[in-house]
């Protein structure tokens, strides 16, 4: 995997890691991208996660927007993105998932936080959740309601 270099990527980084025994092979930082050789050498089979960095052909997991209309660009298709599933484009931003991509994972996997402050302050920390519920309470509630059913 390739992950994003901020702390949601890291945790997402670890939880793949402790789950799937999934490995890391790079991250991006904003500035330049990273690639192990052994991740340069099977670069069919890495996975971006908490990135929209995708080849033509790739896999990417996160809930970014992806789509400025209706087409999701080409090596989208065969992403896991919370967004494509809703149809969400840039133009209903309003509508996006607003959570992390550990929350995410967390939901994919039936994963349950237990109920310890410090455990749960960690999830909620990941991609600014917290803060998310604070600004966008009804968006958040949306998905809370997409994600139980």
């Amino acid at each position: 995997m390739i992950i994003s270099a901020d702390y949601d990527g890291l945790i997402c980084a670890a939880f793949l890691h402790h789950h799937l025994n999934w490995k890391l092979e790079g991250y991006y930082d904003l500035n330049s991208i990273w690639i192990s050789k052994k991740g340069l050498s099977e670069k069919k089979d890495l996975i971006w996660v908490d990135l929209n960095i995708l080849p033509r052909q790739g896999r990417a997991i996160g809930g970014h927007i992806i789509s400025l209309s209706s087409d999701v660009p080409k090596g989208f298709q065969s992403s896991c993105n919370p967004n494509i599933l809703a149809e969400v484009t840039a133009s209903e931003f309003k509508r996006k998932f607003p959570f992390s991509t550990l929350i995410y994972l967390l939901w994919l996997h039936n994963v349950e936080i237990q109920k310890d402050l410090l455990a749960r302050l960690l999830v909620l920390h990941s991609d600014a959740t917290w803060l998310k519920y604070q600004h966008y309470p009804e968006n958040c509630r949306l998905w809370q309601k997409e994600m139980e059913s």
